[in-house]
């Protein structure tokens, strides 16, 4: 998710799409021998219940995934569009966010362990939407490595927490579902929203386009603010189940 964009960048500036997208299959195969190699033992569940598909439970911290990945998606497809209309490599926003994000995500963890999810995930969204109205703001280099930073630390911090809570959340036997839920969330914010900011950049540009993901940060964190504390007992049951 960080040097992703970064190489894509690269590949795009110094090859073609065709190269871009070549290298992208080339590591997809790689990823193929990789999983093809890890040996796990299947385990099956003592659940004997009909399969569900989705555990109601799982709707808030699913609905908190949705609108930061919203943010996330106009990040990852419109900053090269940016940054170039302000003079700045993309290449350059990319690599500080990789750095910073990196950085974040070797105490994130531990902190949210030692302190509680809550004292990473609320500062982790502030910062996020601290990112986003960074770089509605400015029009040069500074902001945009500023923004960088903002973003690597805030969703860095938030995104990996969050789907720690998505899996206390549920039953053992129901974490592959948590992990569905969690994604199948991320991958549709992550979709529409790249739409959405792609017409509103179209209509009004890139100032209107981080403020309305700015706004769709601000939701995510009022959804947790709101739920943090019926989730909390949700953890505590489904962990004593």
């Amino acid at each position: 998710m960080a040097i992703g964009p970064l190489l894509g960048v690269y590949l795009i500036a110094e090859q073609s799409f065709t190269g871009t997208f070549l290298v992208a299959t080339l590591l997809v195969l790689i990823a193929l021998v990789g999983s093809s190699m890890v040996k796990m033992p299947f385990q099956k569940s003592s659940y004997t219940g009909r399969m569900r598909l989705f555990e109601k439970s799982l709707l808030p911290i699913s609905f908190i995934v949705f609108f930061l990945a919203f943010v996330y998606g106009g990040i990852v497809t419109f900053i090269p569009l940016f940054s170039t209309s302000v003079q700045v490599n993309p290449g350059l926003f990319f690599l500080v966010y990789a750095i910073a994000l990196t950085f974040v995500r070797f105490f994130s963890g531990r902190f949210a362990d030692r302190y509680g999810e809550a004292y990473v995930i609320i500062p982790g969204l502030l910062v996020t939407v601290a990112a986003m109205i960074t770089l509605a703001s400015t029009s040069g280099l500074t902001g945009v490595v500023a923004g960088a930073i903002l973003f690597g630390f805030g969703f860095g911090s938030a995104h990996p927490v969050l789907q720690a809570v998505a899996l206390r959340l549920v039953r053992p036997d129901q974490k592959g579902m948590a992990n569905a839920s969690f994604t199948t969330a991320f991958d549709l914010g992550l979709g529409i929203g790249s739409i959405t900011l792609g017409w509103i950049s179209e209509w009004s540009g890139y100032s209107a386009l981080f403020l309305v993901a700015t706004f769709f940060g601000a939701v995510s964190l009022a959804i947790y603010l709101l739920t943090a504390k019926q989730m909390n007992q949700k953890q505590e049951s489904a962990q004593e189940a």
